[in-house]
């Protein structure tokens, strides 16, 4: 537990250069991080916290959208017509009795044969059947009282909102511990890489001097080149190091 802890406060207090970021990148600038930096900029940046963003608030809008289901409806529907000819229609007209004789005289056969009485027709107005120009405006309001489809919908919906809210907090922990292991593992090997070089270089020393006690004949052949091997090792020990913090620091970035 004592490691852990003082692990954990190295990383809080240690910063990685990465080169990432679409800025930096482009201006060959790298980026420096805190452990809480690289959690955060993960969180922004990952595909997976992204994705999880995006299902909340599709989970949210599906809950407005199964609650306006029993809001009050309201539709209106507006219809324009024009008639470039209107139908008539024509009802024939009225027929009279017409005179050429004076008013008042008596009407006898002889009048009517000689055609001094007639009828007479006179035609009626004829009746449109429509207007030119028709406007109509259709409004309707309706209000869902009571629907058990539609309170087993809406408690679906918020339940699923509430598995959509948990999964992205479980996205962002994950996230959070992935960086933080690999920021640590990078931390580790780098320090360890150091403590290697250090000891590789006063090991080329103490080579160095052994190299010169060998040619007075103050040491064996065998005792020089146990340190010649152990110098060899040590350097392969760094070169492999190295790998792996640049793997481990390609790791962090992905």
């Amino acid at each position: 537990m004592k490691n852990h802890a003082f692990l954990f406060r190295i990383c809080a207090v240690a910063a990685i250069v990465i080169p990432v970021g679409l800025n930096a990148q482009q201006q060959g600038i790298p980026l420096k991080f805190s452990l809480k930096q690289a959690q955060d900029y993960a969180i922004v940046n990952n595909v997976n916290a992204r994705n999880s963003v995006i299902d909340l608030k599709l989970a949210k809008k599906k809950i407005w959208e199964t609650t306006a289901i029993g809001l009050p409806q309201v539709n209106a529907q507006a219809n324009y017509q024009h008639l470039f000819k209107v139908p008539i229609l024509s009802l024939g007209g009225t027929t009279s009795l017409g005179t050429k004789l004076p008013t008042g005289s008596a009407i006898t056969s002889d009048d009517i044969r000689n055609e001094n009485v007639f009828l007479d027709f006179t035609s009626s107005e004829p009746i449109a059947l429509g207007v030119k120009d028709n406007t109509t405006l259709d409004i309707t309001v309706s209000q869902l009282v009571f629907s058990g489809e539609y309170l087993v919908g809406l408690q679906a919906a918020k339940v699923f909102y509430k598995i959509s809210e948990q999964s992205q907090i479980k996205t962002e922990l994950e996230l959070k511990e992935s960086v933080g292991n690999t920021y640590s593992l990078v931390l580790v090997l780098e320090q360890t890489k150091k403590t290697l070089e250090k000891s590789l270089d006063n090991l080329k020393k103490t080579l160095v001097d052994m190299q010169e006690m060998n040619k007075q004949g103050f040491i064996e052949n065998t005792d020089l080149d146990q340190i010649e091997l152990t110098s060899l090792n040590l350097s392969n020990g760094v070169n492999s190091l190295s790998r792996q913090v640049e793997a481990s620091r390609d790791l962090l970035k992905f």
